[in-house]
């Protein structure tokens, strides 16, 4: 099943707009306010002068009531502007000006509400309009569960219950449908027609990485938006297809009118081989082996130097023996390299070392004295210096391939963590305790170790290519 509607994270929106366009609306809106703004008000007077309540913070939001009430008599004001003028071009302009001002007016009474929830009691199971839990005089916030089993989210700053909501928390992903209830076992398109879709499994947290859902292998990356139609690096550096369904593709299939060969795994086989991301056409894979040996580029070019014609998904420098084979042309750009050096590398250094394994077991049955035992070493010291030059090569090479992996990876776990280094500094702002602040400085050091990495891992490759012939 999957459910589509528009979105908010934390009660802000996602691709759907703040308030409404029109007069009416927007008069039906300030009256509601004006209610909710009263009930606020006459709260925060009865807290006033009682023990345990923070009066600073009840004086400013009584001061700042009075304040929204002037922003909403300033939009009505507009309103009836804006309908005076008719087919008047400027009366739009009104319009706006007043759902703007009702927009600050909100904001206050939503502020008004959360000092409420920090200072007030509560007896009843709804406020200004909106659902609360109230336990022990005190309105709750985070995710509740009902006496049905069903969980849902009450916002942290005015304990009102959530709609039509993602929710983060600790990297976890929730959302709470029209009804409040957190979907479970389903999934759910972020906004209509975009095509994204997460997943949200039996515990409300939405799938990450490879799963395998109703018996049909999906890929929800990291950031838990499901992959279609397109390619996915798996864990071994293998890669597979994910189609327009958005399930895993085990067989060979056309795409652009070029073969691409799947296997039952759902492994992308190719050797010396580019396979080319169907919904990103300037992002290309290298396969080795079957194995994706750097991470997708921009520019196929790069690699090796040549400057490749590109028929369709696959192609192949002159001389290789896969198919889709193209021309290719020499470049007068730095060769870069390409993982079938390493291959060779390694070729070469076991051979060097079989070598010298044949000199040694020679040698040992040789007299030191001779004419051929002295020849035979000097032998081996020429193949023991070739082996230590292949294979300081050779390590040089791997470690190079090993970093640009890990840039890869570390730059996507920075780019995710980043992400929730944010919503851990607004709720740090919101609520200032030693448990989120710590939250916060544990994510911002864990960015700085990764970014630290990223510049280490760096400076080896730009070092490393620099030297490379």
């Amino acid at each position: 099943m999957t459910v589509s509607a528009p979105a908010t994270i934390d009660n802000y929106q996602f691709g759907s707009s703040d308030g409404s366009n029109n007069n009416d609306s927007i008069s039906s809106n300030i009256q509601s306010l004006q209610g909710y703004l009263s009930s606020d008000n006459s709260i925060l007077n009865q807290l006033q002068n009682q023990a345990g309540v923070d009066q600073n913070s009840v004086a400013t939001a009584i001061n700042n009531i009075n304040l929204a009430n002037s922003y909403l008599n300033t939009a009505e004001s507009n309103i009836q502007t804006s309908k005076g003028l008719g087919d008047d071009a400027r009366a739009g302009l009104y319009t706006d000006i007043a759902n703007y001002y009702y927009g600050l007016a909100k904001s206050i009474e939503k502020n008004a509400s959360s000092v409420i929830l920090k200072n007030g009691t509560a007896s009843s199971s709804s406020f200004n309009g909106n659902n609360i839990v109230v336990s022990n005089d005190k309105r709750q916030t985070g995710i509740i569960t009902d006496s049905q089993g069903n969980s849902h989210y009450y916002d942290a700053k005015n304990g009102y219950e959530s709609y039509n909501t993602f929710y983060i928390n600790n990297g976890d992903t929730y959302y709470f449908d029209q009804d409040g209830n957190m979907v479970k076992n389903q999934f759910v398109e972020i906004n209509p027609n975009t095509g994204l879709k997460y997943y949200f499994g039996t515990d409300g947290k939405a799938l990450l990485g490879k799963q395998t859902v109703n018996g049909a292998t999906y890929n929800f990356g990291s950031t838990g938006i499901m992959v279609v139609n397109d390619f996915a690096e798996n864990a071994d550096n293998t890669l597979s297809y994910y189609g327009t369904d958005g399930k895993l593709v085990t067989n060979d299939i056309v795409l652009n009118n070029v073969k691409l060969s799947i296997n039952s795994n759902g492994v992308v086989q190719g050797n010396d081989y580019y396979v080319q991301s169907p919904t990103n056409n300037s992002v290309y894979y290298y396969l080795v082996h079957n194995l994706s040996v750097v991470p997708p580029v921009n520019n196929p070019g790069s690699f090796g130097g040549g400057d490749f014609a590109f028929g369709g998904f696959g192609l192949t420098t002159t001389g290789s023996n896969t198919t889709n084979k193209t021309t290719t042309k020499t470049s007068s750009k730095k060769k870069l390299p390409i993982y079938p050096d390493l291959v060779k590398l390694r070729k070469q250094a076991h051979s060097k070392q079989s070598q010298l394994k044949k000199d040694t077991k020679s040698l040992s049955k040789l007299n030191k004295h001779t004419k051929k035992y002295k020849k035979l070493m000097n032998q081996y010291n020429d193949h023991k210096k070739q082996y230590d030059s292949i294979v300081k090569q050779r390590d040089a090479l791997a470690k190079y391939f090993k970093y640009v992996k890990l840039v890869k990876t570390d730059k996507a776990t920075v780019k995710k963590l980043t992400k929730q280094s944010v919503t851990a500094k607004a709720k740090l702002k919101k609520h200032n305790t030693k448990a989120n602040k710590a939250s916060y400085n544990q994510l911002t050091a864990k960015i700085k170790k990764l970014n630290n990495n990223i510049n280490k891992y760096n400076k080896y490759i730009n070092n490393f290519l620099k030297n490379y012939k």
